[in-house]
């Protein structure tokens, strides 16, 4: 249906309407209708009126912010993805010893219900200070783990939902 029929249509349909109208207020007495109707129609010509006119500014400032907030909701939309949809690039094959080990450590803990912190990543691992700090830092980079608060208010070491998968998928290659 080409742009001329729409608005055609639509106006063939207000008029119906007022018409419809006029006659169910004349033959039942009822006026609760005219004004819903007369602003419906007031609406109607302000519209046309502001588009008919010969110079429109005001098309040109909708037009601008129009364009405007598109290119504003793609970025943010692609900074969104990139952040938080997009996958690092990183593999846990990518990852070194020293984070597959911390990794485990931390995994483990979950897995057993306790919760872990750094220092207790580091004595478990038998890592030192700057190696288990390094490889934290990785795991939280590549959002295999995140902390959580218990109900104490304290923080603890905890996987993400992709930690969870990863440490699924390397429990599903171990022999049983």
């Amino acid at each position: 249906m080409s742009i001329v029929k729409k608005l055609l249509a639509g106006l063939v349909g207000i008029v119906v309407t007022v018409l419809v109208t006029k006659f169910v207020e004349q033959r039942m007495e009822l006026t609760f209708f005219s004004s819903a109707v007369g602003l419906l129609w007031a609406w109607v010509v302000g519209v046309g009126q502001w588009i008919g006119r010969d110079v429109s500014v005001p098309f040109w400032i909708v037009g601008l912010l129009s364009v405007f907030t598109i290119v504003l909701l793609l970025l943010t939309l692609a900074f969104v993805y990139t952040r938080f949809f997009e996958s690092t690039g990183q593999s846990w094959k990518s990852l070194t010893k020293d984070q597959q080990l911390a990794f485990a450590v931390i995994a483990d803990a979950i897995q057993a219900e306790r919760e872990i912190g750094h220092d207790t990543v580091r004595q478990v691992s038998g890592l030192s200070v700057i190696a288990t700090r390094n490889a934290i830092n990785v795991l939280f980079n590549v959002r295999l783990i995140c902390h959580s608060r218990n109900s104490w208010g304290n923080y603890y070491l905890d996987l993400t939902h992709r930690g969870q998968e990863q440490y699924l998928e390397e429990m599903s290659r171990q022999p049983s």
